[in-house]
């Protein structure tokens, strides 16, 4: 490849301008949105998913504050600022989940961040999208809810059977003894003590 060189320091542009293109393929070829930001916060790079989720071009993102798209984004606990990222070039910073962020009609959308420190004390941001693990998870919730209330009402249907159960014989034997009292009303006074035993028992 062609060599530059610029105060004694040699540079091979070509290997330069390769592994920036390896860059940009990887960071389009991410699922996640996928932000190159200063240490301001400002946006200086973004793939395809980013404009997909927050709804804005690419050349509206540029220069952005990523704080307009995921507003605390700053505050995260772990994140501290250094002067250049450890050997290796990258630093894991912090990741939390479930932010609120907010796409460009105003909209709410859940996602989860990773910022990531990258030479030239600039930062990587990856944000994803867990709207639809959000949904399951409020669906299965919903699905809980459900059984609990069914297996309230079978338990209820259980009890309600065994007190019919229960109720059936005494009131079965209630209206037999009345019955009973009725016949004796028309047997006349010699019945009387039969029929004052049955009122006592039916009492």
């Amino acid at each position: 490849g062609k060599v530059s060189s610029m105060h004694g320091v040699s540079l091979d542009l070509t290997r330069v301008r390769q592994a920036d293109e390896k860059f940009r393929v990887a960071l389009e070829s991410a699922p996640d949105a996928m932000f190159l930001v200063d240490e301001d916060g400002r946006i200086q790079l973004s793939n395809a998913r980013a404009s997909g989720i927050f709804g804005y071009s690419k050349e509206q993102l540029l220069d952005m504050s990523l704080a307009e798209l995921v507003p605390g984004w700053h505050h995260l606990p772990e994140r501290r600022r250094r002067a250049s990222p450890p050997p290796g070039g990258v630093e894991r910073r912090a990741r939390l989940r479930e932010l609120a962020g907010r796409r460009s009609d105003g909209t709410p959308v859940p996602v989860e961040l990773a910022v990531d420190a990258v030479e030239g004390g600039l930062l990587l941001a990856s944000v994803g999208d867990i709207t639809e693990r959000r949904n399951a998870e409020q669906e299965r919730a919903e699905q809980r809810n459900e059984l609990a209330h069914l297996s309230r009402v079978a338990v209820l249907g259980e009890m309600s059977a065994s007190l019919a159960h229960e109720l059936n014989q005494p009131l079965t034997a209630i209206v037999s003894n009345a019955q009973a009292a009725l016949r004796f009303l028309d047997g006349g006074p010699e019945q009387q003590q039969e029929l004052r035993e049955t009122l006592g028992d039916i009492a």
